[in-house]
């Protein structure tokens, strides 16, 4: 029962901070102060930046890097297989998150940044969290 209430506990430090933050955020937003997350100049500064975090993202896939799976699988007795289901696995939580971040890009404004960087990083720990007893 100590462990529960710890682990209770703990969720309810974590969502007090957060809704302090948030709270902060929409206060500094009512009086029209928005602090800017990034320094482009220009449309095209922004795509040049977009384009190179793109190029670093196949980069990160290609090399087997984006996420990985620390644990050698068999499937019916075969490593092969075993592979074969952990790289099928891996290209699933890559779109899962990566669908994601697509959707938190689509939405997002000047007024909501924060909000869709949380949700991106929300994200990130529920798929680790998901995909964590197979990877």
């Amino acid at each position: 029962m100590n462990k529960e209430y710890e682990c209770a506990l703990d969720t309810y430090n974590s969502l007090k901070h957060e809704f302090a933050l948030v709270q902060e955020i929409l206060e500094d937003i009512s009086f029209g102060l928005y602090e800017p997350h990034f320094g482009f100049q220009s449309p095209e500064e922004y795509k040049t930046a977009f384009t190179t975090l793109r190029d670093r993202e196949r980069t990160f896939i290609q090399d087997r890097r984006a996420a990985v799976c620390p644990i050698q699988w068999n499937v019916g007795g075969s490593e092969r297989e075993g592979a074969r289901m952990v790289k099928q696995n891996i290209k699933l939580v890559l779109r899962a998150f990566n669908g994601e971040c697509e959707a938190a890009r689509a939405d997002v404004s000047w007024n909501n940044i924060t909000k869709m960087e949380e949700r991106i990083r929300k994200s990130c720990e529920t798929v680790n969290k998901l995909s964590g007893s197979f990877m």
